[in-house]
C-alpha cells in the first residue's frame, strides 16, 4: 500500500512538467490552438476574421477595422504559419512568441485599406494594441527579420514584433528666444551710458542678460543734458 502511494506520489512532478510544456513557447501554434480553442489557419477566413475583430482596440470604425483584417487574412491565407503565428499574436496579447507576419511592400511603402492609405505596421499596431499611436513611436524588436525600417521586399505587420517609444522631453536646442515687451508686472530699469545707448547690468557667473534694444525716452535724455551741465559747471 505504502509503495503504491509513493508511484503516485512521484508521477505528479511528471504531469505538471507536461502541463507546464503544453503552455511553454516551444509548443507548436496548431497544438497550442486545439488546447485553448483559437481558430487556425485551416478554418474558413470569415472565422478568423470574427475572433481577430474580437482582439481590436475599437478607436478605428468597425468598417475600416474589418477591411483592414479581411484583407491581412486572406493575403496570409496561403503562408499558413504566418497566419497562425498572427492568431497567437492577436489572441494571447502577445503572451506566446510568435514569428514575423509579412505582406509585400509596396512602392511607396503605404496600404491602402478603404480608401486610406498609411504605413502597413502602424495600421495594425493601432488597431489591435495602442489606438493613439503615431507613426514616428515604433521600434522593431531585435528579432524581427522583416521590420518596416530594415526596407525588405516583405513588411513584418506582426502588433507584437514591435514597442512603442515615446518622446518625453522637449529639444531645447532647436528653440529660439525673442524678446517680448515686459509685462505689467515686471518692472525693467535702464542705464545708458553717455552716448544714450541702452546698457543693462550683468549678472556674476556666466550668465548675462540679453540687451534690450528701444531707443531712450525723453525723459532720460533730459536728465542726462542735466548731468552734462552739472559736470562742466564744475
Amino acid at each position: 500500500m505504502i509503495e503504491k502511494e509513493a508511484r503516485t506520489i512521484s508521477t505528479i512532478p511528471a504531469q505538471m512538467q507536461e502541463q507546464n510544456t503544453a503552455f511553454s513557447g516551444s509548443l507548436n501554434p496548431l497544438k497550442w490552438m486545439s488546447i485553448t480553442n483559437m481558430p487556425t489557419s485551416n478554418d474558413a477566413c470569415l472565422s478568423i476574421v470574427h475572433s481577430l475583430m474580437c482582439h481590436r482596440q475599437g478607436a478605428e470604425s468597425e468598417t475600416f477595422a474589418k477591411r483592414a483584417i479581411e484583407s491581412l487574412v486572406k493575403k496570409l491565407k496561403e503562408k499558413k504559419d504566418e497566419l497562425d503565428s498572427l492568431i497567437t499574436a492577436i489572441t494571447t496579447n502577445g503572451a506566446h512568441p510568435s514569428k514575423c507576419v509579412t505582406i509585400q511592400r509596396t512602392l511607396d511603402g503605404r496600404l491602402q485599406v478603404a480608401g486610406r492609405k498609411g504605413f502597413p505596421h502602424v495600421i495594425y499596431t493601432r488597431l489591435w494594441r495602442w489606438p493613439d499611436l503615431h507613426k514616428n513611436e515604433l521600434k522593431h524588436v531585435k528579432y524581427c527579420q522583416f521590420a518596416f525600417d530594415l526596407k525588405c521586399d516583405n513588411v513584418c505587420v506582426n502588433p507584437y514584433h514591435y514597442d512603442r517609444v515615446v518622446s518625453t522631453g522637449i529639444d531645447l536646442s532647436s528653440l529660439t528666444l525673442t524678446s517680448t515687451a515686459p509685462s505689467l508686472g515686471l518692472m525693467v530699469k535702464d542705464e545708458y551710458d553717455f552716448d544714450g545707448q541702452p546698457q543693462l547690468p550683468t549678472m556674476d557667473g556666466s550668465h548675462s542678460l540679453q540687451t534690450i534694444q528701444h531707443p531712450p525716452s525723453s525723459r532720460h535724455l533730459c536728465w542726462i543734458r542735466k548731468c552734462h551741465l552739472h559736470l562742466d559747471e564744475k
